[in-house]
């Protein structure tokens, strides 16, 4: 799981944080606790950022939100993206039309057509972002 934090500029997002919060994992689900979810918020309050996504993978090639991703959602703010990357991102994220990309409205997460997430997403690789890595139980980012 990794979160995307950035800013809007009119058409465009720019993700300027990827964060990696601590997890307590199993092959089936991942859960992270409100304390790791806090110090994300924090950090997006102390960079001026917005949430933008989260990122997650599942086995396979099945894209869609499980009723686990759901259910277990932490954040659930109309726009927010989540994005299921197939087959535990063996073959990296891109093009994102293999990546199921949901958005959260107040029905729930929906999931975006293939050819909306062709028209509308494109990651250009900048460079420029700040990767807070916590997997590993460290307090400092990476």
């Amino acid at each position: 799981m990794v979160y995307w934090g950035g800013m809007t500029n009119f058409d465009s997002i720019d993700i300027k944080l990827l964060y990696a919060p601590r997890t307590v994992s199993d092959e089936r689900r991942v859960v992270i606790d409100q304390r790791e979810n806090s110090r994300f918020v924090s950090t997006l309050n102390r960079m001026g950022l917005r949430h933008i996504a989260q990122v997650h993978t599942h086995p396979g090639k099945v894209v869609d939100h499980s009723q686990a991703d759901n259910e277990l959602a932490a954040f659930r703010v109309p726009g927010l993206l989540s994005i299921v990357v197939p087959s535990y991102c063996q073959g990296g994220m891109q093009p994102m039309t293999m990546c199921g990309v949901h958005r959260y409205d107040r029905w729930g997460f929906i999931r975006l057509s293939e050819k909306y997430v062709q028209s509308y997403f494109e990651i250009f690789e900048s460079g420029d972002f700040l990767l807070e890595d916590h997997r590993n139980g460290s307090e400092a980012g990476q």
